[in-house]
């Protein structure tokens, strides 16, 4: 376990997970910023820095978590992806070093071990 605290961009459309997945982030001693689509997303990063994306693959709008991804890799090359995806959507989306996906519901676990491979000294609390 590290001592960063990371600082995520949560890209939920589901008002209630995205409360659930702010609340799990809190406790695991980082910092979230939550939007519920692409649009959001994109306008926030440009006033704020981040060290990882985390974002539902089924998006309102004209782009969903592929389409916002690549836009925030191509403008914040080293930025990491998490997709979180109820759906089977997820299988298509790039894999590589710095991607990792979570097929909703995850474990608290879960989501700590997936930031830690991401975000190298993450400072995780995971009880």
């Amino acid at each position: 376990m590290g001592d960063r605290i990371v600082r995520i961009l949560l890209v939920e459309d589901d008002e209630f997970v995205r409360d659930l997945v702010v609340g799990q982030l809190t406790a695991l001693g980082h910092v979230a910023c939550a939007v519920e689509d692409a649009d959001a997303a994109l306008r926030v990063l440009e006033t704020e820095a981040f060290d990882l994306l985390m974002t539902d693959v089924m998006l309102p709008g004209t782009l969903d978590g592929h389409a916002l991804a690549a836009r925030v890799r191509d403008r914040w090359p080293g930025m990491p992806v998490l997709y979180a995806s109820g759906s089977a959507a997820s299988a298509g989306a790039p894999a590589g070093a710095a991607v990792r996906h979570l097929q909703k519901p995850f474990r608290l676990q879960q989501l700590a071990r997936a930031i830690d491979e991401l975000v190298p000294g993450a400072a995780t609390r995971c009880s």
